[in-house]
Protein backbone atom coordinates (compact mmCIF):
# COMPACT_ATOMS: atom_id res chain seq x y z
CA UNK A 1 0.00 0.00 0.00
CA UNK A 2 0.69 3.85 -0.85
CA UNK A 3 0.36 6.32 1.62
CA UNK A 4 0.11 10.12 0.66
CA UNK A 5 0.74 12.06 3.95
CA UNK A 6 -1.38 14.87 3.66
CA UNK A 7 -1.28 18.47 5.54
CA UNK A 8 -4.61 19.69 6.35
CA UNK A 9 -5.19 22.77 7.24
CA UNK A 10 -7.40 23.72 10.09
CA UNK A 11 -7.13 26.41 11.89
CA UNK A 12 -8.63 24.86 15.44
CA UNK A 13 -7.11 21.71 14.78
CA UNK A 14 -3.67 23.42 14.27
CA UNK A 15 -4.10 25.89 17.63
CA UNK A 16 -4.54 23.18 19.78
CA UNK A 17 -1.93 20.90 18.63
CA UNK A 18 0.80 24.38 18.62
CA UNK A 19 -0.96 24.90 22.13
CA UNK A 20 -0.07 21.59 23.40
CA UNK A 21 3.33 21.23 21.94
CA UNK A 22 4.68 24.41 23.19
CA UNK A 23 2.91 23.56 26.80
CA UNK A 24 4.69 20.05 26.71
CA UNK A 25 1.43 18.54 27.67
CA UNK A 26 0.77 16.92 23.78
CA UNK A 27 -0.11 13.51 25.46
CA UNK A 28 -3.20 13.59 28.00
CA UNK A 29 -3.72 9.90 29.06
CA UNK A 30 -0.38 8.26 29.57
CA UNK A 31 -2.87 5.18 30.66
CA UNK A 32 -3.66 4.62 27.15
CA UNK A 33 0.15 4.30 26.10
CA UNK A 34 1.66 0.98 25.52
CA UNK A 35 5.06 0.48 26.53
CA UNK A 36 6.89 0.24 23.33
CA UNK A 37 9.39 -2.71 24.73
CA UNK A 38 5.66 -4.63 25.30
CA UNK A 39 4.53 -3.91 21.75
CA UNK A 40 7.34 -5.36 20.57
CA UNK A 41 7.37 -8.45 22.62
CA UNK A 42 3.36 -8.44 21.08
CA UNK A 43 4.60 -8.57 17.23
CA UNK A 44 7.15 -10.86 17.86
CA UNK A 45 4.72 -13.10 19.68
CA UNK A 46 2.04 -12.49 16.91
CA UNK A 47 4.64 -13.12 14.31
CA UNK A 48 5.69 -16.26 15.59
CA UNK A 49 2.49 -17.98 16.86
CA UNK A 50 -0.50 -16.42 14.72
CA UNK A 51 -0.91 -17.40 11.61
CA UNK A 52 -4.98 -17.09 10.66
CA UNK A 53 -6.85 -18.51 7.54
CA UNK A 54 -9.31 -16.75 5.59
CA UNK A 55 -12.74 -17.73 6.45
CA UNK A 56 -15.31 -19.07 3.90
CA UNK A 57 -17.04 -15.78 4.55
CA UNK A 58 -13.90 -13.36 4.05
CA UNK A 59 -13.36 -15.15 0.78
CA UNK A 60 -16.89 -14.70 -0.69
CA UNK A 61 -16.58 -11.44 0.01
CA UNK A 62 -13.07 -10.83 -1.41
CA UNK A 63 -13.73 -12.35 -5.13
CA UNK A 64 -17.02 -10.84 -4.79
CA UNK A 65 -15.33 -7.24 -4.48
CA UNK A 66 -12.84 -8.59 -6.84
CA UNK A 67 -14.89 -9.59 -9.44
CA UNK A 68 -17.36 -6.33 -8.96
CA UNK A 69 -14.60 -3.88 -9.36
CA UNK A 70 -13.26 -5.38 -12.32
CA UNK A 71 -16.39 -4.99 -13.72
CA UNK A 72 -16.86 -1.62 -13.19
CA UNK A 73 -13.87 -0.69 -14.61
CA UNK A 74 -14.49 -2.24 -17.74
CA UNK A 75 -17.87 -0.58 -18.35
CA UNK A 76 -16.09 2.66 -19.30
CA UNK A 77 -13.16 3.29 -21.91
CA UNK A 78 -10.82 4.94 -19.58
CA UNK A 79 -11.47 2.14 -16.74
CA UNK A 80 -7.96 0.27 -15.78
CA UNK A 81 -9.13 -2.93 -13.71
CA UNK A 82 -7.26 -4.45 -10.60
CA UNK A 83 -5.25 -7.40 -11.24
CA UNK A 84 -5.38 -10.60 -9.40
CA UNK A 85 -1.95 -8.71 -7.33
CA UNK A 86 -4.75 -6.25 -5.79
CA UNK A 87 -6.54 -9.46 -4.94
CA UNK A 88 -3.52 -10.92 -3.32
CA UNK A 89 -2.63 -7.79 -1.56
CA UNK A 90 -6.54 -7.41 -0.33
CA UNK A 91 -5.94 -11.17 1.08
CA UNK A 92 -2.69 -10.41 2.98
CA UNK A 93 -4.31 -7.17 4.70
CA UNK A 94 -7.19 -9.70 5.58
CA UNK A 95 -4.81 -11.71 7.24
CA UNK A 96 -2.58 -9.13 8.62
CA UNK A 97 -5.61 -7.32 10.21
CA UNK A 98 -7.01 -10.52 11.81
CA UNK A 99 -3.47 -10.76 13.33
CA UNK A 100 -3.31 -7.77 14.68
CA UNK A 101 -6.04 -9.22 17.33
CA UNK A 102 -4.26 -13.06 17.80
CA UNK A 103 -7.00 -14.38 16.16
CA UNK A 104 -7.51 -17.99 13.94
CA UNK A 105 -9.68 -17.27 11.50
CA UNK A 106 -9.54 -13.92 9.16
CA UNK A 107 -13.58 -12.89 9.59
CA UNK A 108 -15.49 -10.71 7.04
CA UNK A 109 -14.79 -7.73 9.43
CA UNK A 110 -10.82 -8.05 8.28
CA UNK A 111 -11.90 -8.00 5.00
CA UNK A 112 -13.90 -4.67 5.17
CA UNK A 113 -10.96 -3.34 6.69
CA UNK A 114 -8.61 -4.47 4.14
CA UNK A 115 -10.92 -3.08 1.70
CA UNK A 116 -11.33 0.15 3.33
CA UNK A 117 -7.85 -0.03 3.95
CA UNK A 118 -6.77 -0.21 -0.19
CA UNK A 119 -9.55 2.26 -0.95
CA UNK A 120 -7.70 4.69 1.16
CA UNK A 121 -4.30 4.30 -0.02
CA UNK A 122 -5.67 4.38 -3.46
CA UNK A 123 -7.72 8.00 -2.99
CA UNK A 124 -4.26 9.27 -1.29
CA UNK A 125 -2.76 8.55 -5.62
CA UNK A 126 -5.85 10.16 -7.05
CA UNK A 127 -6.88 7.16 -7.86
CA UNK A 128 -10.34 5.09 -7.76
CA UNK A 129 -11.38 1.23 -7.98
CA UNK A 130 -12.06 2.04 -11.58
CA UNK A 131 -8.83 2.85 -12.83
CA UNK A 132 -6.90 1.26 -9.85
CA UNK A 133 -4.84 -0.95 -12.33
CA UNK A 134 -3.07 1.87 -13.24
CA UNK A 135 -0.79 0.79 -10.88
CA UNK A 136 0.71 -2.44 -12.51
CA UNK A 137 0.82 -1.00 -15.60
CA UNK A 138 -3.17 -1.86 -17.19
CA UNK A 139 -4.08 0.76 -20.07
CA UNK A 140 -7.22 1.77 -20.75
CA UNK A 141 -9.48 0.98 -23.42
CA UNK A 142 -8.82 4.24 -24.87
CA UNK A 143 -5.40 4.73 -24.16
CA UNK A 144 -4.45 0.93 -26.18
CA UNK A 145 -6.93 2.47 -29.01
CA UNK A 146 -4.40 5.47 -29.32
CA UNK A 147 -1.51 2.93 -29.22
CA UNK A 148 -2.72 0.94 -32.04
CA UNK A 149 -3.18 3.94 -33.91
CA UNK A 150 0.38 5.68 -33.27
CA UNK A 151 1.74 2.08 -34.47
CA UNK A 152 0.06 1.99 -37.85
CA UNK A 153 1.47 5.25 -38.06
CA UNK A 154 5.05 4.50 -37.25
CA UNK A 155 4.45 1.68 -39.48
CA UNK A 156 3.42 3.69 -42.70
CA UNK A 157 6.52 6.10 -42.13
CA UNK A 158 8.89 3.53 -42.15
CA UNK A 159 6.92 2.01 -45.13
CA UNK A 160 7.95 5.80 -46.71
CA UNK A 161 10.91 6.21 -45.24
CA UNK A 162 12.84 3.06 -44.29
CA UNK A 163 13.08 1.30 -40.65
CA UNK A 164 15.17 3.77 -39.35
CA UNK A 165 12.93 7.33 -39.31
CA UNK A 166 14.59 10.85 -39.03
CA UNK A 167 14.52 12.76 -36.26
CA UNK A 168 12.13 15.21 -38.04
CA UNK A 169 9.49 12.11 -38.71
CA UNK A 170 9.74 11.00 -34.95
CA UNK A 171 8.98 14.74 -33.35
CA UNK A 172 6.23 15.17 -35.55
CA UNK A 173 4.59 11.56 -34.82
CA UNK A 174 4.98 12.66 -31.31
CA UNK A 175 3.38 15.83 -31.99
CA UNK A 176 0.50 13.90 -33.36
CA UNK A 177 0.52 11.33 -30.58
CA UNK A 178 0.24 14.05 -27.74
CA UNK A 179 -2.78 15.44 -29.31
CA UNK A 180 -4.47 12.50 -29.50
CA UNK A 181 -4.38 12.13 -25.97
CA UNK A 182 -5.22 15.39 -25.96
CA UNK A 183 -8.61 14.86 -27.32
CA UNK A 184 -9.13 11.71 -25.29
CA UNK A 185 -8.27 13.56 -22.40
CA UNK A 186 -5.33 11.19 -21.40
CA UNK A 187 -2.81 12.09 -19.49
CA UNK A 188 -0.17 9.41 -18.98
CA UNK A 189 3.63 9.66 -20.26
CA UNK A 190 5.18 7.12 -22.67
CA UNK A 191 2.67 5.95 -25.04
CA UNK A 192 4.21 7.03 -27.85
CA UNK A 193 7.38 5.13 -26.76
CA UNK A 194 5.62 2.06 -25.78
CA UNK A 195 3.69 2.02 -29.60
CA UNK A 196 7.26 2.59 -31.19
CA UNK A 197 8.82 -0.44 -28.99
CA UNK A 198 5.76 -2.76 -30.01
CA UNK A 199 6.54 -1.96 -33.69
CA UNK A 200 10.09 -2.64 -33.21
CA UNK A 201 9.28 -6.13 -31.78
CA UNK A 202 7.38 -6.90 -34.95
CA UNK A 203 10.12 -6.22 -37.16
Amino acid sequence: MIFVLKDDVDKQKDSKLADALLNKDFITDESEILDVDLFKKYITWIKANCFPVLSRDAKILLREFYVDTRQTAMQSSDGKPITPRDLKALERLTIARAKCENKKEATVADAIEAIDIYKEALSGLGLTLATAGELHGVYSNDELNIISDIEDMIIAKMNMEGKSLSEETLKQLKIECGLLCHEKGIKREGIFDIAYSNVEKTL
